[in-house]
């Protein structure tokens, strides 16, 4: 369950089919406001010079509705500040 800066709670489901530490995470998505449009995740990880690391995701969506409909509830901007706070944490 996550909670926005407004105190709106928002559930998500899904089940890790891969994971190996440090380079790859493999997972479906879910999200409770549009149930039943499932997503396959992608999730690589690239050790960068300095300490950093660069996370690529790639989202597979079955149709372009499902992926448009996660766009117009907001999901860019729910990723983009998920990020946010992780930074935040990190630093």
């Amino acid at each position: 369950m996550q909670r926005n800066s407004e105190g709106d709670e928002f559930a998500f489901f899904g089940v890790v089919h891969q994971a190996r530490a440090n380079e790859l995470v493999i997972q479906t998505f879910e999200w409770e406001g549009l149930p039943d449009h499932v997503t396959l995740e992608t999730l690589r990880f690239e050790a960068l010079p300095g300490g950093r690391s660069r996370v690529t995701g790639l989202s597979l969506f079955p149709r372009v509705e499902d992926r448009d409909g996660m766009i117009e509830n907001g999901m860019e901007q729910g990723v983009i500040e998920g990020y946010a706070r992780l930074d935040t944490l990190l630093a």
